[in-house]
């Protein structure tokens, strides 16, 4: 299990009993998804935790007013 900050939301990786990797938000900032199941290439907690920062450098967000 990993909590990292990403974009200054705390995300909790973990590997489920079937082995699948898992990302949740503990904040409540975004849905649980299970991420072995999204992409077949994510089979650890590091590799999880690769795909979140990736996925949150491609989709920033926009800074309003």
């Amino acid at each position: 299990m990993a909590k990292v900050k990403i974009d200054g939301k705390t995300h909790k990786f973990v590997k489920n009993k079937k082995g699948d990797v898992i990302v949740s938000h503990p904040d409540g900032g975004g849905p649980t998804m299970d991420l072995t199941k999204k992409d077949a290439k994510i089979k650890t907690v590091k590799d999880g935790i690769a795909a979140g920062r990736q996925w949150h450098k491609t989709h920033k967000k926009k800074k309003g007013k």
